[in-house]
């Protein structure tokens, strides 16, 4: 398939999507490369949710419930700590900088169109940068210290175990219903069990941006949701 398709926001924002190779699918070739995962290019997909539940392959925002901003990243590289590219919450409306694409565990099987529900592991590919939401062990965050979250990868094929995370319901971390647009859940990095987190804190040398980090406990800074606009 060769078709190159552009899919908007379905909100009043709208963008058009760069290609995606998606993940590894039954019967595509997947090829190792030191610890890390490397997909070859393959057809594309990709959309925003045409109904409340969010699957693999679709097109999200993740809102910051206190803070109100939007997880995001772009090409700057953060000056302390591992020096991969930078994560951040910014802005309190949609920008063509915080859309991530949902991908499923690098050992699942899950088809483009599948519901995800709770419990699921999953990875987000930056749709601007093609890097993945990742978090690792032994590097601080630049202003409180606490666990850092980059975004890694390249060229849409490199991705590892730190590339991983568990859904989790906000309110029941037993849940396993299916995941819907605007529900409150935790995406816990499956490696060091620390959640995706931001609080009103500013991201050192970057004013106008709130620091992201990998907490260890829980609390109210750990909440997101998937909205569209």
């Amino acid at each position: 398939m060769t078709e190159r398709m552009h899919y908007g926001t379905g909100g009043s924002a709208s963008y058009a999507a760069p290609p995606y190779p998606p993940p590894p699918f039954p019967n595509q070739e997947v090829m190792r490369q030191g610890d890390a995962i490397m997909i070859p290019s393959k057809p594309h997909y990709g959309k925003a949710p045409k109904d409340s539940y969010v699957k693999f392959g679709n097109h999200i925002a993740l809102k910051h419930t206190i803070t109100g901003r939007f997880l995001g990243s772009d090409n700057d590289r953060y000056k302390t700590g591992s020096g991969q590219q930078m994560v951040f919450a910014h802005k309190w409306s949609v920008k063509d900088k915080d859309w991530w694409i949902v991908m499923p565990a690098l050992s699942s099987f899950s088809e483009p169109g599948d519901k995800i529900t709770y419990g699921s592991i999953i990875r987000l590919k930056h749709v601007k940068t093609r890097a993945n939401l990742h978090s690792h062990p032994g590097f601080g965050s630049p202003s409180t210290g606490q666990q850092e979250v980059t975004a890694f990868g390249t060229h849409d094929r490199e991705s590892d175990e730190n590339d991983e995370w568990r859904l989790l319901h906000y309110e029941n971390a037993a849940a396993q219903d299916p995941w819907r647009i605007g529900e409150t859940f935790i995406l816990q990095h499956v490696v060091t069990n620390h959640s995706l987190h931001s609080h009103d804190i500013r991201l050192k040398h970057h004013d106008s941006h709130n620091e992201i980090t990998a907490f260890a406990g829980k609390d109210d800074n750990d909440k997101w949701r998937v909205v569209l606009d």
